[in-house]
C-alpha cells in the first residue's frame, strides 16, 4: 500500500513538473485545474475529488435521544453500544453540502445539474412489503427502482455475458449466490440513468436462503458449468493462469449496446459526472468483475458495508416497523400469481371482500398497478404458495435477521443523519405509507427528479376522423406549437434552451447541427431538439453531462483573419483562454516548421551520408584487408623458404657433430647449434628470421614444427601484419562516419528549407494542428490566417473548423492612423484577467495569466529599453524617415488584404461557412475584444428581439385566460385584465422595469418604455429608447446580471423644484440629512464651475436664452456629467436643489442619461407664493435701506467733515493775508511819523491801547469780507439720498415675483408633461401646509429610495398552490432549501415548527415565484414582507433547519383541561392527537393489525382492561401520520406509570416534554359543577374518588419520571385557558429551540445544553467527564466542589466532544462561551478523594470532633460556638466521619472539605462536659448572645438609620415595632414571612411619607404665627456614642 501512494505521488510529481510557476497565487486546491499548463489528468484529479469535511478530529456519538429508532434493540444502552462498536479514532466524515439558491436561472439549473440526485435505501424484516413500497416510491420520485429481481432480469435483458451465464444457470435449476447480486447492484448504481434520476433499493441486505444453499451460482462454479457452451468466448476473456485461484468472469465487451455505452462512459470528460470511488472493506474489485468471493453470502456485516457504500450523501433510509408474529403472519398470506407474476397478499384480498370497495386505500394498494387476479380465475387455481413464506422457514430467517443484523443495521442508522430517517408502520396500508413519506419528502430540502419528457405526436385531421402526422418543420416553427404542448398552465409555456435549435448531445461532441422536432423534449422550463433518435436516448437517460459548463460553447477550432496590427493576437488569446484552446501564431508556427523541416533535411542527409561513409569505410577497410593478407602471403612464403634452408643446414650440421664426439655418457646432452659456431650461411638465415619477429634461438625441432603446422606461424606474425578476422560492416560512431556525416550537413543551405516551406503552407498548419495536447486543451485558434484559399480548403477537408473570423473595416485610415500614433504596441493587449473577471468569465481569468507574468511583458519591457536607447543614438530626421518607409509599407500590406480577403469570403462561401464578420472601426482593444466575446458566445445561443405588437397581444391572452390570484383576491373576474393585474404578473428581466443598458453602461435607473421593450428568453426588458433598445438586442448578456446581485445600487438622486427658493431650500436639506445624502445647490455649483472654467466659451451663464445649443449642451454635459458620474458623487447620492427649471435643462438629462429618481416639486399657489417671497424681499429691503442709510450718514459725515476742513484752511490762509498786508502797511506809516526818543516809553503805552481797539474792529471787517470769500468759493455741499420708498418697493418686488412665477408655472407644465413621457416619477408637495408636514411628506417620497437597496430589481409572482405543485414537479421552478418552510419565519426566528400541513388546511399558505425558485409563504403577512424584499430572507449563507418532530404529553388529575390543552397543540401547533381510546378505536379499524385486534378482542370478550402493552402498541400504530412525520405528536393523558414509560422507551417514543396540570380539590370541584353539554356528566363523589386514586399512584411515577428524565413540566391550571396555554406553548416553543439548536450544531463540535436531551441517570454515567457532577467552572475559579446533585439536574448538563459536564446556573454561560478554559490542561483536575455523603441510622463511632460542627465553629469564630452534630447528616472525607447541625452546614462542607477538615476546636475546659447545654437551658443573656446577637445589632443598626417613628406613638415604641418586623423578616423559621414582609414595605412607606409631608408643610409659612427655627446640627454633625459605635 505504501508504494502504490509513493508511485502515486511520483506520478503526480511528474504531471506537475511541466508547470511554469508565474505570480499566481492558490489559496485552494480546486483551483490548480484552472492554472495554464496543467495536464487534463491533474485536472481531472481535482475536478472530481469531492470537498468533505470530518465532524471533528475524533469521532463520538450524540444524546441518545438524537438518533432515530429501529425495533428489536434495548433502548437504554444503544448509544453504550456504538461507543464500543465505534473506534474512538474514527472520524464519520460526510460531504460538506451548502444549500444555497442561485440568483441567476442558469445557475439555478447548473447548481441541480451538479447535485447529486436524492436515493432511498428500504430496509426492514424481509417480507414486510418493501418491495412495493420502493416501487411506488420510485415512480412517485421518478428515480430507478433496484431490487435482486429487477437486478437479474436487468441483466438477463441486457444479453451480457454474465445475464447469460445467470440465466443459463437458472435454466438448470441453480440458485443466484449474494455475491453475485452485491455485485450486480453496485455495476447498476453507475448506469448513466442511475447517476441522473437516483435509485430507491430494496431486498438488501439479503439473508441467505437455506433452503438454497447447496449449488448457489457463486464463485468459479458459475463459470465452469457454462463453459462448455461458451468456450471460444470464455477462451478470448479468461486467462487462467492457476487452477486453484478464483475466475473471475469480465463484463466488458457483453454486448455491443454495454460496450459502446462502457465506452462512451469512460471516454467522458465530465467534471461531474466522473463515477464515484466505491469504498467498501471487502477485499475484491467491482469495477469489471461479478463473480468472485463468495464469504459476502454469510457475512451480513460485509454485506452492509458494500450496501452503505453504494449510496453518497444525503440520502433518505426508509425503515418499516413489524414484530415478528406480524411478519409471519404476513408473509404466511402471501401467494404467487403465476399469471401475472407478482405476490399476492390474500389477507388485503380477504378485507376487500369482507369490505367491499369503500375502503379506497386497500383497493389502491390491491388494484392501483395491476389487475385483479380473480376478475378471470375465481378458482385460485393460478395461486400457489412460495416456500419461502413458510412459518418455519420466516421464523429462522427472523432469527437470523435478529441475532446477525440488527445490531449492525441499528449502528448505522444511529450514524445516519436524523432528518433522513423515515420509520413506518408495516401494518397500515401501502397508500398511507406512502402518503407519509411524501408529506415528508415535501418537507426536506431534497429537489425532485426531473426526467426529460418527450412531446407528444402531432397530429391533424385528414378526412372524417382519420388523422396524419404534420411533416417535420424547421425547429423554429416547431417551437412555436410545442412551447404550448403539455404545459402547466398558459403563463408558463416552454421556453427556448440557450442551445436554440442546435443539438445539445452533438454540440458536447463538437458537432454543431440543428435538431429535429421529431426529437424535441423539454426538460426544466425549456426545449430541446436532439439531431438523431441515438442522442435522443443518450440525452433521455442522462442529460446532465450535456448542459453543464462548458456546454453550450462555441467551437474550439476558430481561424482569425485580419489585416496587420488590427488585434489579432489580443482576440486570439481572448478566445484562447475563453474556450480553452491553444493559439497557433504562423510566425511561430513558421518558425517551428523551419526548424523541423531542416531537422528532418538534417536527419536525411546524416542518414544518406552515414550510409555512403559505412560503404567507403567498409571499402577501404576491405582493401586494406586484402593488402595485410598479401604480405602476410608474402612474409609466409619467405618464412617457409628461410626454415627450410635453415632446416636444412641444421641437419647437416648435426650429422657432422655426431661424427666428432665421442659415446662418453657426459657428452649426451644435446645442446642448440651457436650462432658462433654455425657456418656463415647459417647465421645469415637466423638474422633473417630474426628480422621477420622470430626469436633468436631456433633448432631443427622448431623449424620442423613450425613447417609441419602453417599455422603457428601466425603466432609470429608482425604487429603490424597481426589481424583478428574479417573486417565487420562499419559503425557509425567510427571517427570518419562522424567526420563524413559532419561534413555533408555542413553542406545544407537554409534558404532551401524555406523554399520548401512557402511551398507547403498546409503542412505547416497541419502540423501545428496535430502537435496539440488533446487532453490538455479543446482545440485551436490560429493568429491570422493565411489568406490562401486553397490552404483554408485544405484544413476543412482535413480538421473540424468550427468559427471563421474576419476582422474588417470601412476606413483603413483608421488603421494607418492608429499605426502612425502608437506603432503596433497599441494592440499587443495583455491584461486579460482582469477583462474576463469585468465580463464575468470567471473560469477563463483562472486560465489567463497575470500582466507581469508574461513573456511577453518583460521581452517588451527589454526592447522599449533598448529602442530608447538605440533611438538616442540617430538623429530625429532619421527615425521620422523609418517611420515614413515602415508607414508605406503597412499602407502596402493593407491594400494587399483588402484584395485578398474579397477572395478569400469568395471561397468561404463556396464552401457554404458563414463567416463571424466584425467592422473593427474606431473601436479600442477592450472594445473589440469585448465585441468577439460576446458576438462568439451569442453564435449559437438565442438573442433577444423586439418585443411586438403580436407579443403583446399573447400576453393578454394568457392573462385573459388565466389570471394569477393574490392574497388580496385579486384575480377572475370574467376574462378582464386590467393593468394593474399585467403589471403584476408581467414577466420582468433581470432589472425589473429599469432599463438593463443605462444602468449597465452609465450607473443610472432609467425606467423603461413599452414602446421600447424587448424580450429576451421569455422575459420583457424595458428599454429607455430606440438606441438603448438595439444595443440590448444585439448583446442581451452583456447588460445582464445573471450570476449574483450587483454589489452596489445607485444612490438615490433627487431633483428639487419649486417657486419657492427658501422652502426649496429647506426641504432639500432636510431630505438629504434624511437620506444621508449630499445636498447640492445647483446655482452655487454653477457658479463655482463658472469660476473655475479658464476658457471663454463657457464664462457665460448657460441659463441664458441667447446662447447657441451646442454650448448649453457642452456646458451640461460637464456639469452634469461631474454630478452623476464622478465621485464623490456616484455613491454617495445627493439632492440636487433647484434643477432643472426649464424643459430644455431636463431634456439634455434625459438625453446624457442623468436621470433623478425622483423630482420633487415644493408646490405653492400664486398669492401664497406672492405673499412669502414679498416678505423675504421687503425684509431684505429693509435690512439693505438701513444699511443705505448708515452707508449715507457716513458719507455725508464725510463730505460735511471734508467742506469745513478745506473752507477753515482757506479761511485762516485768507486772514493771514489781510493780517500781514495790515501790518505790512502800518509799518511803513510808523516809519513815515517817528516820535521822539524820551517820549517812546509813554507813547507806546497810549499807542497799545488804541491799538487793540483798531485792529479788533479791522479783524472784524476783514472777517466779514473772508466769509463773503469762502462763500463764493466753498458753497453749501450737497449730500446723499439714495433711499427709495417703499411703496415703489413693493410695485418693483411684486411685477418681478409675479413674472418669474408665470414663467415656472410655464416651465412647470412641460417638465411635468417630459417628466411623464419619460416616466421619471413626479412628485407634487403641497408648501401650503405646516412646515413639518411638507417635510413629512418629502420624506414620504425619499424612504422608497431609502430602502430600495436589495429589492430594486426584484420581483415576485403569485401562483395557486396547485399551479406551484405542479410547476415543481414538471421543473419548470425548483425548489428552494427552504422546502415548505416560510423563509420570513426562519429569518425571524419566529416558529421553530414546519407548519406547512395545517396552513394549507386553513388556506394560510402563499406560493411566491422569485427568480427560479418557489417559496412557500405562511400567512398574509409574511408574503408581504417577503415581496418586500426577497434577498433578505432566501440570502442564508448557513441555512439549517433539521425537520425534527417533537413529541408531548399532558397528563394531569380528572377533570384538569388534559384534552382541552392537547386540542390547542393540535389546532395552534399541528399536533397529531393520540389519547388511549383514540389509538385503540383506530386500531381496531385498521384491518390489517391481525394479530394487534385479536389480541384487543380477546381481552374485551373476557371483560378485562386492556394491559399497557397492548395499548401502547395500539399507541404506536395511530402514531404513523402526516402530522407525526412533520410537525410533532401529542399524548393526551398519559403516561401515567412507570411502565408505559419503559414500554414507550421500547418504541421510541418517549415524550420531549410533559406537562404536568395541577388542580386543587376546589377548583375540581368547580370544574365538576360546571354543566357542559359535550360529555356526560359524572357525579362529584365519582370524580373525587377517582381523583384520590390517582394522587395516591401519581406521587411516586413524577419522583421516578423527573429522577429519570427530568422533562416534567408543572402548570397549575388557575388562570384561564389562554393562560395555560400561552405557558404551555411558551415552553414548547423553547424546548423546540434548544433541540434544533442541538441538531444543528452537534457536528460542529460546539459545547451543547442537554436540559431537553432526555438524557439518562445512566447514560450520563456512561459519558460523565472528570469532573463528574461537580462544577469545573466554580473549580477553576475558587476550588469549590460545587455538586449538582445525583443524579443531576439536568438543566446544567452541557456536552462538549464525548464527555457531559454539570454546571451551576451562574457559570453555565461562560462554559458555553469558552469551554477550553475550563477543562485540562487548562484547569486541574478533582482531587481523588471526594466527600461522601452518608446515611446513617446510629452516630458513627469516633466522629471527628466528637460530632460537633465544624462549619458553625469556623463560621462564629473567634466565638467558639459548639453545635452537636446529628446522624442525618454525616459525611464521609479521607475515612474520617464528619457531623453537622443541618443541611446548610453539610453543603458547605462538601463544597470546601480542606477549609473544614483541618479545624481543631479549642474548647474552654480540657475536658468535655458531659452533657452539653441545651438551647433551652441557657439564660435569656446567654441564649441570645449564642443565637440572637447578630439579628438583633442588624436590627438595631437599621433603626438607627431609618429613625421610623409612627404619628401617635413615642420613639421608643416605634423603634420596638421596627425591630420586631425586622427580626421576624430575617427568621428563616417565622410562618407567614409575606405578612410580615408586606407589613415592613408599608411601614417603611409611611415613615418615608411622613417625612415627605413634613418637608412640604416646612416650605408653608403660616400667617399667624411667625418664628425662627432655632439652629440645630446635621445629623452628620451628631457625635454617635462611642457604645452605640461599638455595638454596631
Amino acid at each position: 500500500m505504501t508504494d502504490q501512494l509513493y508511485s502515486d505521488y511520483i506520478i503526480r510529481n511528474n504531471e506537475l513538473s511541466g508547470v511554469k510557476p508565474d505570480q499566481t497565487v492558490l489559496f485552494k486546491k480546486n483551483l490548480i485545474p484552472f492554472l495554464p499548463g496543467v495536464k487534463k489528468e491533474i485536472k481531472d484529479l481535482f475536478k472530481s475529488s469531492t470537498v468533505t469535511i470530518a465532524d471533528s478530529e475524533e469521532w463520538y456519538p450524540a444524546a441518545n435521544s438524537y438518533y432515530p429508532f429501529t425495533e428489536d434493540v434495548d433502548a437504554f444502552a444503544r448509544v453504550h453500544h456504538l461507543l464500543e462498536s465505534k473506534n474512538s479514532s474514527e472520524s464519520v466524515v460526510k460531504e460538506a453540502a451548502q444549500l444555497i439558491n442561485e440568483y441567476g436561472d442558469k445557475r439555478a439549473r447548473h447548481q441541480y445539474l451538479r447535485s447529486k440526485p436524492t436515493c432511498f435505501l428500504v430496509l426492514g424484516k424481509p417480507g414486510l412489503g418493501e418491495e412495493e413500497v420502493a416501487r411506488r416510491l420510485a415512480n412517485h420520485w421518478k428515480c430507478v427502482y433496484i431490487d435482486p429481481l429487477t437486478l437479474l432480469e436487468g441483466e438477463i435483458a441486457r444479453d451480457s455475458r454474465p445475464g447469460q451465464c445467470i440465466e443459463f444457470n437458472l435454466r438448470c435449476g441453480r440458485a443466484v449466490g449474494i455475491d453475485v447480486l452485491i455485485r450486480l447492484l453496485a455495476r447498476r448504481v453507475q448506469f448513466p440513468d442511475v447517476l441522473h434520476r437516483g435509485f430507491v433499493c430494496c431486498g438488501f441486505p439479503l439473508i441467505p436462503n437455506d433452503l438454497y444453499e447447496e449449488d448457489p451460482i457463486s464463485s468459479e462454479s458459475a463459470v465452469f458449468n457454462v463453459r462448455e457452451i461458451f468456450e471460444d468466448v470464455i477462451d478470448q476473456t479468461l486467462q487462467i493462469t492457476d487452477i486453484s485461484m478464483k475466475v473471475a468472469v469480465s463484463m466488458v465487451d457483453s454486448s455491443k449496446v454495454d460496450s459502446e455505452m462502457i465506452k462512451e462512459e469512460k471516454s467522458e470528460d465530465n467534471e461531474v459526472l466522473s463515477q464515484p470511488e466505491i469504498e467498501m472493506s471487502l477485499e475484491w474489485s467491482i469495477q469489471d468483475q461479478v463473480c468472485g468471493p463468495s464469504d459476502i453470502s454469510t457475512d451480513l456485516e460485509k454485506q452492509l458495508s458494500c450496501l452503505f457504500g453504494l449510496f453518497e450523501y444525503p440520502f433518505v433510509i426508509i425503515y418499516l416497523f413489524g414484530r415478528n408474529s406480524d411478519v409471519i403472519s404476513k408473509r404466511d398470506n402471501y401467494y404467487f400469481d403465476v399469471y401475472s407474476n407478482k405476490t399476492i397478499d390474500m389477507q388485503k384480498i380477504k378485507v376487500f371482500y369482507e369490505a367491499g370497495a369503500a375502503n379506497e386505500e386497500l383497493t389502491e394498494d390491491l388494484f392501483g398497478e395491476g389487475r385483479n387476479p380473480f376478475a378471470d380465475n375465481p378458482s385460485l387455481r393460478h395461486i400457489v404458495k412460495h416456500p419461502e413464506n413458510l412459518p418455519a422457514h420466516v421464523s429462522t430467517q427472523l432469527d437470523r435477521y435478529h441475532n446477525e443484523l440488527v445490531n449492525s443495521l441499528d449502528s448505522r442508522i444511529l450514524q445516519h443523519e436524523h432528518q433522513y430517517y423515515i420509520k413506518l408502520d408495516s401494518r397500515c396500508f401501502i397508500s398511507q405509507m406512502l402518503n407519509l413519506i411524501k408529506l415528508r419528502l415535501k418537507n426536506l430540502p431534497l429537489q425532485p427528479v426531473l426526467i426529460p419528457q418527450e412531446f407528444p405526436a402531432s397530429t391533424e385531421e385528414v378526412g372524417e376522423g382519420g388523422t396524419q402526422e404534420i411533416p417535420i418543420q424547421t425547429p423554429e416553427e416547431a417551437f412555436l406549437k410545442l412551447r404550448k404542448q403539455d404545459i402547466v398552465s398558459p403563463m408558463f409555456q416552454w421556453v427556448w434552451s440557450d442551445w436554440g435549435s442546435f443539438c445539445p448531445v452533438s454540440m458536447s461532441e463538437s458537432v454543431y447541427q440543428k435538431g429535429s422536432p421529431k426529437y424535441a423534449v423539454h426538460f426544466a422550463n425549456q426545449i430541446y431538439f436532439m439531431s438523431s433518435e441515438k442522442n435522443y436516448y443518450k440525452f433521455i437517460e442522462n442529460p446532465r453531462k450535456f448542459l453543464l459548463p462548458p456546454f453550450p460553447k462555441p467551437g474550439s477550432n476558430v481561424l482569425v483573419i485580419g489585416p496587420p496590427v488590427s488585434g489579432k493576437s489580443a482576440i486570439a488569446k481572448c478566445l484562447g483562454y475563453l474556450l480553452n484552446s491553444k493559439v497557433l501564431a504562423p510566425g511561430e508556427m513558421y518558425k517551428e516548421y523551419i526548424s523541423q523541416a531542416l531537422v528532418e533535411l538534417q536527419e536525411q542527409v546524416k542518414q544518406s551520408a552515414i550510409a555512403e561513409a559505412m560503404e567507403i569505410l567498409k571499402e577501404n577497410q576491405i582493401t586494406k584487408f586484402e593488402e595485410i593478407q598479401q604480405q602476410i602471403a608474402e612474409w609466409k612464403d619467405e618464412v617457409v623458404q628461410n626454415l627450410q634452408k635453415l632446416s636444412i643446414l641444421l641437419d647437416q650440421q648435426s650429422k657432422k657433430t655426431e661424427d666428432v664426439l665421442s659415446s662418453f655418457p657426459m657428452m649426451m646432452q644435446q645442446s642448440l647449434p651457436n650462432i658462433d659456431t654455425l657456418d656463415e650461411e647459417a647465421s645469415i638465415i637466423i638474422e633473417t628470421l630474426i628480422s621477420l619477429n622470430f626469436h633468436k634461438q631456433m633448432d631443427k625441432e622448431f623449424c620442423d614444427r613450425l613447417l609441419q603446422d602453417p599455422d603457428i606461424l601466425n603466432e609470429y606474425l608482425p604487429d603490424e601484419l597481426k589481424q583478428e578476422k574479417y573486417p565487420e560492416t562499419p559503425s557509425v560512431h567510427d571517427p570518419f562516419v562522424l567526420e563524413y556525416v559532419e561534413e555533408k550537413v555542413s553542406e545544407i543551405q537554409i534558404e532551401d528549407v524555406k523554399i520548401k516551406a512557402k511551398e507547403n503552407v498546409y503542412d505547416m498548419y497541419a502540423r501545428g494542428i496535430q502537435a496539440i495536447d488533446d487532453a490538455e486543451y479543446y482545440g485551436w485558434i490560429i493568429d491570422g490566417m493565411s489568406l490562401d484559399v486553397g490552404v483554408i480548403q485544405q484544413l476543412y477537408e482535413e480538421f473540424p473548423i468550427h468559427e471563421v473570423l474576419i476582422l474588417t473595416t470601412s476606413d483603413y485610415k483608421f488603421l494607418v492612423d492608429r499605426f502612425k500614433e502608437a506603432n503596433k504596441h497599441i494592440m499587443q493587449y495583455r491584461d486579460f484577467r482582469n477583462f474576463f473577471l469585468r465580463i464575468g468569465e470567471r473560469d477563463a481569468a483562472y486560465r489567463a495569466p497575470s500582466v507581469q507574468s508574461t513573456d511577453t511583458f518583460r521581452k517588451e519591457m527589454a526592447g522599449d529599453i533598448v529602442s530608447a536607447m538605440l533611438g538616442a543614438c540617430f538623429d530625429e530626421d532619421v527615425l521620422d524617415n523609418e517611420r515614413i518607409l515602415s508607414t508605406l509599407k503597412y499602407e502596402e500590406a493593407l491594400k494587399m488584404y483588402e484584395k485578398e480577403i474579397q477572395e478569400v469570403r469568395e471561397g468561404l462561401n463556396e464552401l457554404q461557412v458563414n463567416p463571424i464578420v466584425i467592422d473593427i472601426t474606431n473601436l479600442s482593444v477592450e472594445e473589440l475584444l469585448e465585441e468577439v466575446f460576446y458576438v462568439v458566445l451569442d453564435r449559437y445561443r438565442r438573442a433577444a428581439s423586439e418585443f411586438t405588437d403580436a407579443d403583446r397581444a399573447e400576453e393578454l391572452q394568457q392573462f385573459m385566460t388565466e389570471t394569477i390570484p393574490t392574497a388580496e383576491g385579486e384575480g377572475g373576474g370574467g376574462g378582464q385584465v386590467s393593468d394593474d393585474i399585467i403589471a403584476k404578473n408581467r414577466r420582468y428581466g433581470d432589472t425589473n422595469y429599469y432599463c438593463p443598458v443605462t444602468f449597465a453602461k452609465k450607473f443610472v435607473l432609467q425606467r423603461g418604455k413599452e414602446e421600447f421593450a424587448a424580450k429576451f428568453k421569455d422575459k420583457v426588458y424595458l428599454c429607455a429608447n430606440e438606441s438603448s433598445m438595439k444595443d440590448f438586442i444585439r448583446f442581451p448578456r452583456k447588460y445582464l446580471v445573471q450570476i449574483c446581485p450587483p454589489e452596489r445600487y445607485p444612490p438615490p438622486r433627487i431633483c428639487v423644484i419649486g417657486p419657492n427658493s427658501d422652502l426649496r431650500e429647506i426641504v432639500s436639506r432636510k431630505l438629504a440629512k434624511n437620506l444621508g445624502v449630499r445636498y447640492l445647490d445647483f446655482n452655487k455649483i454653477k457658479m463655482e464651475a463658472i469660476s473655475m472654467f479658464s476658457y471663454t466659451s463657457l464664462l457665460v451663464d448657460p441659463d441664458s436664452e441667447d446662447l447657441s445649443d451646442t454650448l448649453i449642451f457642452h456646458w451640461y454635459d460637464i456639469l452634469l456629467g461631474t454630478i452623476w458620474f464622478e465621485e464623490p458623487y456616484k455613491y454617495a447620492g445627493f439632492v440636487l436643489n433647484g434643477f432643472p427649471v426649464k424643459p430644455r435643462c431636463l431634456n439634455y438629462m434625459i438625453f446624457l442619461n442623468t436621470i433623478p429618481d425622483v423630482i420633487i416639486h415644493v408646490a405653492l399657489p400664486r398669492e401664497e407664493n406672492l405673499k412669502r417671497e414679498l416678505a423675504k424681499n421687503m425684509n431684505e429691503w429693509r435690512l439693505d435701506a438701513e444699511t443705505q442709510r448708515k452707508e449715507d450718514e457716513l458719507i455725508n459725515s464725510m463730505i460735511l467733515h471734508e467742506w469745513e476742513t478745506k473752507r477753515n484752511a482757506r479761511y485762516n490762509e485768507l486772514m493771514e493775508i489781510k493780517r500781514q498786508n495790515r501790518y505790512s502797511k502800518k509799518m511803513t506809516e510808523e516809519r513815515i511819523e517817528a516820535p521822539p526818543l524820551e517820549d517812546e516809553t509813554e507813547t507806546n503805552a497810549f499807542a497799545s491801547d488804541t491799538q487793540i481797539s483798531v485792529d479788533s474792529v479791522i479783524e472784524q471787517q476783514e472777517h466779514d469780507e473772508t466769509m463773503r470769500i469762502l462763500d463764493e468759493e466753498f458753497p453749501e455741499p450737497v449730500f446723499e439720498e439714495s433711499q427709495e420708498a417703499e411703496e415703489l418697493a413693493i410695485e418693483k418686488y411684486t411685477a418681478e415675483i409675479e413674472g418669474k412665477y408665470e414663467k415656472f408655472m410655464q416651465h412647470y407644465e412641460e417638465l411635468k408633461n417630459i417628466s411623464e413621457s419619460e416616466v421619471i416619477p413626479f412628485v407634487e408637495i403641497d408648501a401650503t401646509l405646516e412646515l413639518e408636514k411638507v417635510i413629512r411628506y418629502a420624506y414620504i417620497a425619499g424612504n422608497e429610495l431609502k430602502f430600495r437597496e436589495n429589492a430594486i430589481f426584484e420581483r415576485c409572482y403569485d401562483v395557486p398552490l396547485d399551479t406551484a405543485e405542479k410547476l415543481l414537479a414538471s421543473g419548470y421552478y425548483f425548489r428552494s432549501f427552504f422546502g415548505r418552510l416560510c423563509p420570513v419565519q426562519y429569518y425571524e426566528g419566529h416558529n421553530p415548527l414546519h407548519m406547512s400541513i395545517g396552513n394549507e388546511q386553513n388556506n394560510n399558505v402563499f406560493p411566491l415565484i422569485h427568480r427560479q425558485y418557489i417559496y412557500f409563504l405562511q400567512g398574509k403577512k409574511q408574503r408581504a414582507q417577503f415581496i418586500k424584499d426577497p434577498l433578505k430572507y432566501t440570502s442564508v449563507s448557513d441555512f439549517n433547519f433539521p425537520l425534527i418532530p417533537l413529541r408531548v404529553a399532558v397528563i394531569g388529575p380528572p377533570k384538569s383541561g388534559k384534552t382541552t390543552l392537547a386540542n390547542r397543540f393540535k389546532r395552534d401547533l399541528g399536533f397529531h392527537l393520540v389519547s388511549r381510546g383514540q389509538a385503540m378505536r383506530y386500531t381496531l379499524s385498521n384491518p390489517l393489525c391481525t394479530n394487534l385486534i385479536n389480541k384487543i378482542e380477546k381481552v374485551l370478550r373476557k371483560g378485562e382492561t386492556l394491559p399497557d402493552e397492548i395499548v401502547m402498541d395500539c399507541v404506536h400504530v395511530a402514531s404513523f401520520c402526516g402530522e407525526c412525520v412533520t410537525h410533532g405528536l401529542i399524548f393526551d393523558g398519559f403516561p401515567n406509570s412507570i411502565k408505559e414509560m419503559e414500554l414507550l422507551s421500547r418504541l421510541g417514543m418517549v415524550p420531549h416534554l410533559i406537562f404536568d396540570l395541577h388542580i386543587t380539590n376546589k377548583q375540581l370541584s368547580k370544574q365538576v359543577a360546571e354543566p357542559n353539554t359535550k360529555y356526560p356528566q359524572f357525579s362529584k363523589r365519582f370524580v373525587q374518588h377517582i381523583y384520590s386514586n390517582w394522587s395516591k399512584s401519581q406521587a411516586f411515577f413524577r419522583e421516578w419520571c423527573d429522577r429519570e428524565y427530568q422533562n416534567i413540566y408543572k402548570i397549575k391550571v388557575d388562570r384561564s385557558i389562554w393562560g395555560v396555554w400561552s405557558q404551555a406553548k411558551e415552553v414548547t416553543l423553547s424546548v423546540i429551540f434548544e433541540r434544533k439548536h442541538y441538531f444543528k450544531h452537534f457536528n460542529l463540535d460546539w459545547p451543547l445544553r442537554l436540559a431537553n436531551m432526555l438524557v439518562t441517570p445512566l447514560e450520563f454515567l456512561e459519558r460523565q467527564s472528570q469532573y463528574k457532577t461537580y462544577c469545573p467552572v466554580c473549580f477553576f475559579y475558587t476550588h469549590k466542589l460545587m455538586n449538582g446533585g445525583d443524579p443531576p439536574d439536568r438543566t446544567g448538563l452541557v456536552q462538549y466532544g464525548k464527555k457531559f459536564y454539570w454546571l451551576c446556573e451562574e457559570h453555565i454561560d461562560i462554559f458555553l462561551r469558552t469551554p477550553e478554559q475550563f477543562i485540562p490542561p487548562s484547569n486541574a483536575l478533582l482531587p481523588l478523594e471526594l466527600p461522601k455523603h452518608v446515611v446513617c441510622t446510629e452516630v458513627p463511632e469516633n466522629p471527628v470532633e466528637n460530632g460537633f460542627c465544624l462549619v458553625c465553629y469556623q463560621n462564629h469564630f473567634p466565638k467558639k460556638v459548639l453545635l452537636q452534630g446529628t446522624q442525618d447528616f454525616v459525611v464521609s472525607y479521607k475515612d474520617r466521619y464528619y457531623m453537622f447541625d443541618k443541611p446548610n452546614c453539610v453543603h458547605d462542607f462538601m463544597t470546601q472539605p480542606e477549609d473544614f477538615s483541618h479545624l481543631i476546636i479549642h474548647y474552654k475546659d480540657d475536658d468535655i462536659p458531659a452533657d452539653a447545654l441545651e438551647y433551652r437551658s441557657l439564660p435569656i443573656l446567654g441564649m441570645l448572645e449564642q443565637y440572637l446577637s447578630k439579628n438583633i445589632v442588624q436590627a438595631v443598626n437599621s433603626a438607627n438609620v431609618n429613625r421610623p417613628i409612627i404619628p401617635g406613638l413615642s420613639i421608643a415604641q416605634s423603634a420596638l415595632i421596627f425591630v420586631g418586623l425586622n427580626l421576624k423578616i430575617n427568621n428563616p423559621n417565622t410562618r407567614k414571612m409575606k405578612q410580615y414582609q408586606k407589613a415592613m414595605q408599608h411601614f417603611n412607606e409611611r415613615a418615608s411619607n411622613l417625612q415627605k409631608y413634613l418637608e412640604i408643610m416646612k416650605t408653608y409659612v403660616n400667617p399667624i404665627v411667625y418664628y425662627e427655627e432655632p439652629d440645630t446640627p446635621s445629623s452628620t454633625e451628631v457625635e454617635v456614642d462611642s457604645d452605640e459605635e461599638q455595638f454596631s
